[in-house]
């Protein structure tokens, strides 16, 4: 998790650089981010469920804005592979919320996990 929180911290901060976004909306997707990162790496406490929804409010909004500079600088399958991850986050949490297809949550969470690494990669790609 320690790894997992500093690269994805370092992911927040350098992200803004792929866009030509003025500096007020890099600098809200880089801080939502970063305060998402910090709440997901305490998932570990007691505060666990508190600590998942307040990580999944900032970084849904990091995550909103990050689509939308997507869309409007033309990175078209970045943003549908970002929209994807959006729809399986989504379904990640009706069923923690629903208790609905509980089974199904474990490997639906594994998968969410793969693609939303491997989009974050891409992006990092684009950005070099």
């Amino acid at each position: 998790m320690g790894v997992l929180g500093v690269s994805l911290a370092l992911f927040w901060y350098n992200l803004p650089r792929l866009f030509n976004a003025h500096p007020r909306k890099s600098n809200t997707i880089r801080a939502l981010g970063l305060l998402s990162t910090l709440f997901a790496s305490l998932i570990f406490t007691p505060y666990h469920d508190l600590l998942i929804n307040l990580a999944s409010v900032f970084g849904g909004i990091a995550l909103l804005l990050t689509l939308l500079e997507l869309l409007r600088e033309q990175f078209n399958r970045l943003f549908l592979w970002g929209i994807g991850c959006i729809v399986l986050i989504g379904a990640n949490t009706f069923i923690y919320h629903s208790s609905m297809g509980l089974i199904a949550l474990p490997l639906l969470q594994k998968i969410t996990f793969v693609c939303v690494l491997s989009w974050l990669s891409a992006l990092v790609l684009a950005n070099h």
